[in-house]
């Protein structure tokens, strides 16, 4: 019941946080035209050049995100990636092979190389991020991963399963910009998910706004469904 509780204050409050660019504030200021200056032909020409203005705001915001998913396509692709070891087991005189996971392994799958790689491997512990021990990770600074190559992370035992980890790989693309891609692995799971691009392609603020409320709506039907 108090989780259930919990959960819904999260999602009234995401609710209203997304809503307040968007729907409130616009719906608010024309509350306030109509009601102190009733129906004039005034207030319905602040009402139209409200609604240009957020047309042109959208406008803008969606050439914002061109130029950055532009931008984002010279960027390398990582990929946190499991890397198998071919064993032989012999059972009743006969010979068998199997794949055994053994390391995590850093993959770059886009078009161009990242350069000056430095690789930040951290655990949480009690909502605190701290080094992940020497003995789990294998890796070491690169000065280049090619489109197509991989590097070692880390070794995969029952330990590193059990923790929960975070990786930063911090690179200079080709036009020699620092930049930051993170991974995150949690408890119990075995792969690793992209939880940071190194840009950005979400910008803006109506048109981030109008995501959310959309994300919140999918929440909303799921929740429906579960009950």
């Amino acid at each position: 019941m108090v989780l259930n509780l919990v959960r819904w204050r999260k999602i009234i409050f995401n609710l209203f946080r997304a809503s307040l660019i968007p729907i409130i504030i616009p719906l608010c200021v024309i509350y306030i035209l109509f009601h102190y200056f009733g129906f004039t032909v005034e207030v319905f020409m602040a009402i139209i050049t409200i609604i240009w203005v957020y047309i042109t705001v959208i406008q803008a915001e969606v050439s914002l995100r061109q130029v950055a998913m532009h931008e984002a396509s010279y960027q390398p692709n990582f990929k946190i990636d499991v890397h198998f070891t071919s064993l032989s087991v012999v059972a009743d005189n006969r010979t068998a092979s199997c794949d055994k996971p053994d390391t995590y392994v850093l993959i770059n799958e886009g078009k161009f190389p990242a350069y000056n790689i430095i690789l930040g491997i951290t655990e949480i512990i009690n909502n605190k991020q701290k080094p992940l021990s020497r003995d789990l990770r294998i890796d070491k600074p690169e000065d280049m991963l090619a489109p197509g190559g991989n590097m070692p992370l880390l070794k995969i035992t029952s330990e590193t399963i059990k923790k929960q980890i975070i990786v930063r790989v911090s690179y200079q693309d080709i036009f020699g910009i620092d930049r930051e891609t993170v991974f995150m692995k949690l408890k119990g799971v075995e792969q690793f998910i992209l939880i940071r691009t190194p840009i950005d392609v979400r910008r803006g603020i109506v048109l981030k706004s109008i995501e959310d409320l959309q994300l919140m709506y999918k929440l909303l039907k799921i929740l429906q469904k579960k009950k």
